[in-house]
């Protein structure tokens, strides 16, 4: 049975995956004013004249081992986020900040998931974990540093972080128990006392500019 075609729209995104020359397939269904604008031809990227203005291509990102998404002492464990803009947004942020990523399988990356995360998709090595304890396990035997982030835990400004760190993110309801008994301390970015509630995306881009 075929995949079904999976197309990207924004200029960034579309910018990024054409650029990106780790994709086999990249097709631009669109006018071909914006395909001689952007230059797609220089990418080598086919041209199908539509009134669409997506690029079509194989998966809407490039899946990585555990080995290559962990060759980067900073990566970024996301625990549970269900709304793919958040979940985008996280994506733009890691790539800004030079993080990789270990996404639970119940995270799915969908066209809106890559369109949040503005081309930033492409910049990053992203791996796909389903047995999430044993992996943890293993990469704290690697010498990896398990922080995560918690409205009731101690400052975040209190702690002198590790070179080698896997930052774990939640949604708003917070980690789940099972990466929650994994970390090796819990952190909380410091807020107004009247008010402590973050969106899920603005917290993983505090926390993650703040290890740099």
């Amino acid at each position: 049975m075929n995949k079904p075609i999976k197309f990207l729209r924004g200029k960034h995104s579309i910018m990024a995956a054409a650029s990106n020359i780790n994709r086999p397939k990249r097709v631009f269904h669109g006018s071909l004013e914006l395909y001689k604008k952007w230059n797609l031809k220089y990418y080598n990227v086919f041209h199908v004249l539509s009134s669409r203005n997506e690029l079509e291509v194989n998966e809407y990102y490039i899946k990585y081992s555990l080995e290559e998404t962990c060759k980067n002492n900073k990566i970024l464990l996301i625990d549970h986020i269900e709304d793919p803009r958040n979940l985008g947004s996280i994506i733009r942020s890691a790539a800004a900040f030079g993080y990789n990523i270990l996404l639970r399988e119940r995270c799915p990356i969908n066209e809106t998931v890559v369109h949040c995360a503005s081309g930033g998709i492409e910049h990053v090595k992203i791996t796909v974990i389903k047995n999430t304890k044993e992996i943890l396990n293993r990469l704290k035997g690697l010498g990896f540093f398990l922080i995560g982030l918690d409205e009731r835990a101690e400052d975040i400004t209190s702690f002198t972080h590790t070179e080698k760190f896997i930052l774990c993110i939640g949604s708003e309801s917070g980690l789940s128990e099972l990466v929650k008994n994994s970390c090796d301390v819990m952190l909380k970015l410091k807020t107004k006392s009247i008010f402590t509630t973050l969106n899920a995306s603005v917290a993983a881009s505090l926390a993650m500019c703040h290890f740099q």
